[in-house]
């Protein structure tokens, strides 16, 4: 073999494993959160119950705070359409030491959170989805 066909060879199969991993890698995933903002001056309790109703977790939330509900990774794109819980899920919302009062702001309808994503196809998507509580939302029973 000449020394041009060895140069064309050996630019081929380094273009070649260039392709090569750059196509095999698996895209980043997307990181999905859920935040629940308490802007009031009570202290919250957030319970998440799972489809079978049974609490699978709780969170308590101090005054002017926030909590992270859900941080997970996922592999598909999400937008800020998917800020709604899995199906069957669900979360209430109680203000602490004060039997009179109630939230009255719904966590499970999709309305109450506000979704934001950022990032691109290079680095990985996040989607981070918050529902604030504020003091007007808090009523008496």
């Amino acid at each position: 073999m000449d020394i041009k066909t060895q140069d064309k060879m050996k630019k081929f199969l380094s273009m070649l494993v260039v392709v090569t991993i750059l196509t095999s890698c698996d895209p980043p995933p997307t990181i999905y959160r859920k935040i629940i903002v308490n802007n009031t001056n009570y202290e919250l309790s957030v319970v998440k119950y799972g489809s079978n109703k049974v609490v699978t977790n709780s969170y308590v939330l101090k005054p002017n705070t926030q909590s992270v509900i859900q941080n997970r990774s996922m592999m598909d794109r999400l937008t800020e359409g998917n800020c709604i819980l899995k199906t069957g899920d669900s979360l209430a919302v109680f203000v602490n030491n004060n039997a009179a009062l109630k939230v009255a702001t719904d966590l499970n309808k999709e309305s109450s959170w506000m979704g934001k994503s950022s990032g691109n196809s290079a680095k990985g998507y996040t989607l981070e989805c918050k529902a604030t509580i504020t003091n007007s939302d808090i009523a008496p029973k």
